[in-house]
């Protein structure tokens, strides 16, 4: 029998994509730090458009990409992932 896929049916009431909610918790901790996109461009070897689209939840990031992300961000391992997950929570309970 096929595994059920949690987050396929966890999240499917819940205004927030998984994407929109990564693209969220990007774009708040990028704010945070007083940072532009372009700031993250040069040091992350992103163009700031695909930035862009990753906040706007139109792109997933691969691992590689989540990783130095937090790097960049000042971020601890994994913290990206929490942050958009507890977006959802927060968003699929409202």
């Amino acid at each position: 029998m096929p595994r059920r896929h949690v987050l396929s049916s966890r999240w499917d009431k819940c205004p927030l994509s998984p994407e929109e909610a990564f693209g969220q918790a990007l774009r708040n901790r990028r704010i945070a730090l007083n940072l532009r996109q372009g700031d993250l461009e040069g040091d992350a070897d992103l163009e700031q458009s695909y930035i862009s689209r990753l906040e706007r939840g139109e792109k997933q990031p691969c691992l590689r990409t989540i990783m130095l992300l937090e790097e960049l961000l000042d971020m601890k391992p994994g913290t990206l992932i929490r942050e958009a997950r507890k977006l959802l929570d927060q968003t699929s309970t409202d």
